[in-house]
């Protein structure tokens, strides 16, 4: 029995050696996310010790630690994006700066106030009248400067989107502010059997977050 342990031992500590320089070099690739894994663990351990102590008042105290955070992180933010749209109109010109904001909007369509699906390529219309709506607002994700943002977007929908509907004219209105705009896009003398056939640019899909570049709307017989 002895001897079997012996030989145990010694397999698992030659795989031990085998495996040392393996595991100290992914220990040292690793070791600044380690670092900061172990910092963030002994903050939160200090933090929730810190709140499990506190009297009465934790709650008060708990409100005026995070309105101290999000003011300091509200001043973090907006020198940030001071500094980056320094450089930005500094090295850009205006036609680029262009092309940067308008990477960060985003679109969605609906049609009679129900969202175009990413693989829909037919929609359903009743009644005599069709609302095409096209929402345009910036990501919840973007990092530009609002001066930077406020040169992208507002774009024509109708130089991406080709709506042809057998000769019918659309009445179209666009209207918004900060950031959010629309484009509304009303049929009202729409007959049974009529098709509304829209052809989306290629270059738009991503953006309107659809895969299909002809979308056919219509009314049943």
């Amino acid at each position: 029995m002895k001897n079997g342990n012996l030989n145990n031992n010694q397999e698992f500590k030659s795989k031990l050696n085998e495996d040392s320089f393996e595991f100290l070099a992914y220990i040292k690739s690793k070791k600044r996310f380690l670092i900061i894994v172990a910092v963030i663990c002994v903050l939160l351990i200090g933090f929730t010790a810190f709140f499990a102590i506190l009297d009465g008042n934790k709650n008060a105290a708990y409100l005026s630690d995070l309105q101290n955070y999000n003011s300091v992180k509200s001043t973090y933010e907006g020198i940030t994006k001071k500094y980056l749209s320094d450089i930005l109109l500094a090295d850009f010109t205006k036609d680029q700066l262009i092309a940067v904001a308008d990477k960060d909007y985003k679109y969605a369509l609906y049609v009679n106030g129900t969202g175009l699906k990413a693989d829909q390529t037919q929609i359903t219309s009743t009644g005599n009248r069709i609302v095409i709506t096209v929402f345009e607002t910036v990501s919840q994700d973007s990092k530009l400067p609002d001066e930077i943002l406020a040169l992208g977007g507002k774009i024509d929908i109708t130089q991406e989107i080709k709506i042809s509907a057998g000769g019918k004219t659309p009445t179209i209105t666009r209207d918004g502010e900060n950031n959010l705009y629309k484009t509304e896009i009303v049929f009202d003398d729409i007959k049974i059997g009529d098709i509304v056939q829209l052809d989306i640019k290629p270059e738009f899909l991503d953006k309107l977050g659809t895969h299909n570049e002809i979308v056919e709307i219509f009314t049943p017989k």
